[in-house]
């Protein structure tokens, strides 16, 4: 009898044991954690100087893109029908395509499952995610306050969380926001309020009934390291990017080179010894007198070819816009787009017309019928966009306008420029219209960027199996650097 309670005994303390280790795991640690090589190092310092769990900084795009954004789309995808689902999926490869993202499969409609995509697709998801549900379904229109379907609970609890990352992600700068934007940039205060927002959806959504499975999809570990973003690593970084694991993975690229190239013997000593020298050769390549290199030392095939695959020390601005191709014939260039050229060049210059440009440096292109964003000066051009350069970038009263490509030209100087359409806000609406009754003249310098249009479809356009056949309805969405386009810019 005493060897069945004690056998009975073991198999309680097996039980909580069990117990325990699944908690602790719920919580990201584990109950050795206090051996982590942290808390060793923690021991040296004064009491209270250093903590082991708040020190580590939660990886910013893994947790927001391929952790969070992957459940709340996947758990919006468990909420529609087989039909819904289908016309979701394709109105994401849709709006993917318009973003220029090489993989715009979101959804397998055989598997009825969300795929598995990097990083920067689940990004670029998560910019269009609002527009692309509300666009199709007709029962997905802009919540109110008593928002009352599944779909719309999770399209409210979406638009909380995307808010949220566009706010962390966004850094704007003078010469292409303007100082307004500079100067009302959320800072830590203001974003802990967004996620206190999106938190509480969350809680919200989990204590429903119908919308409990759309909550615990959200409800992840997951969730608590956001919490852990926004209270410790924000307040103390002032702002995510110095934190992006892009720029930490492109800094570790040569150090992963060396390793796989290696022998097997002393991989790491050489890795690092390589860094060193790289370092050597960007410094070299900035001023080779500063460290007392002779000239003739220069010219060995080696050095030379070290420095012409050594990385700057410094960023540098991309490169200016210039045509790619797709050249037009004037016909096909609106009316008022070629009276505009000849008034502005005057009859003797033959102008060329280009359907394509790119910015080098940067991969950025834009086509006919993109959007294209500046910063303007409040008293508007009438023929030409009044374009906010040098000094006036800091006028308070400088804002970001956005125009649609009609068409690309070579100036009589070479450079790129382009005619545009303005856009013109529906009334009680966030979208816009194009004006096509007026074209304006827009030099393509390094102050314009490529922003998102996405058509606005009213749930009126053709879905088919891998592209939707938009209508002829003048009704866009455009989105730019605040609306999260591109995705985790600088």
């Amino acid at each position: 009898m005493e060897g069945a309670e004690a056998r009975l005994a073991a198999l309680r303390g097996l039980n909580r044991q069990k117990y325990l280790q699944r908690v602790l795991q719920e919580l990201g640690v584990r109950a050795d954690s206090d051996k982590s090589v942290l808390h060793h190092w923690a021991r040296r310092l004064p009491r209270g100087m250093f903590d082991g769990h708040r020190s580590v900084m939660p990886a910013p795009d893994h947790l927001l893109f391929h952790g969070l954004t992957k459940c709340l789309i996947s758990g919006l995808f468990a909420e529609l029908g087989e039909a819904d689902s289908r016309l979701v999926g394709t109105s994401f490869r849709d709006a993917l395509a318009r973003s220029h993202m090489p993989s715009t499969r979101i959804y397998n409609p055989e598997r009825r499952a969300v795929v598995s995509v990097g990083i920067s697709e689940w990004a670029a998801t998560l910019t269009v995610a609002s527009v692309v549900f509300r666009r199709v379904l007709p029962g997905a229109g802009q919540y109110s306050s008593g928002a009352t379907s599944p779909l719309q609970v999770g399209l409210q609890m979406l638009d909380a969380f995307t808010s949220l990352v566009n706010a962390l992600y966004y850094f704007p700068r003078v010469e292409l926001d303007g100082e307004a934007a500079c100067r009302s940039r959320a800072g830590a205060e203001e974003m802990r309020i967004l996620g206190d927002k999106f938190f509480k959806l969350v809680c919200s959504t989990c204590l429903r009934g119908d919308t409990a499975a759309l909550g615990r999809s959200v409800d992840k570990p997951n969730l608590h390291r956001l919490r852990e973003l926004l209270d410790h690593v924000v307040p103390a970084l002032q702002h995510i990017r110095h934190a992006q694991e892009l720029l930490f993975e492109n800094a570790h690229q040569p150090v992963k080179r060396a390793i796989t190239t290696g022998n097997g013997w002393d991989d790491a000593g050489r890795a690092m010894e390589r860094v060193r020298q790289c370092e050597l050769a960007s410094r070299l390549l900035v001023q080779p007198s500063f460290f007392g290199v002779p000239s003739d030392w220069l010219e060995h095939a080696g050095v030379r070819a070290a420095l012409s695959k050594a990385n700057a020390l410094w960023s540098q601005s991309s490169g200016p816009w210039k045509t790619c191709g797709g050249r037009l014939v004037h016909a096909l260039v609106p009316a008022a787009g070629r009276e505009l050229a000849l008034t502005r060049f005057g009859s003797s210059f033959m102008v060329r017309w280009w359907g394509r440009a790119s910015r080098s440096g940067s991969g950025e292109k834009v086509q006919i019928g993109d959007a294209l964003a500046v910063l303007v000066l409040p008293s508007a051009g009438l023929m030409a966009v009044n374009v906010a350069r040098g000094a006036d970038s800091g006028n308070p009263l400088a804002s970001v306008a956005y125009f649609s490509l009609a068409a690309v030209l070579t100036t009589p100087h070479g450079t790129c420029a382009a005619v545009v359409h303005p856009f013109q806000p529906i009334a009680n609406s966030a979208d816009v219209s194009v004006d096509v009754g007026r074209v304006m003249y827009l030099p393509l310098d390094g102050s314009v960027r490529r922003a998102l249009v996405l058509h606005s479809c009213q749930h009126g356009c053709l879905s088919l199996r891998s592209a939707v056949g938009h209508s002829d309805t003048n009704r866009w969405r455009v989105l730019g650097r605040a609306d999260g386009y591109p995705s985790r810019h600088g």
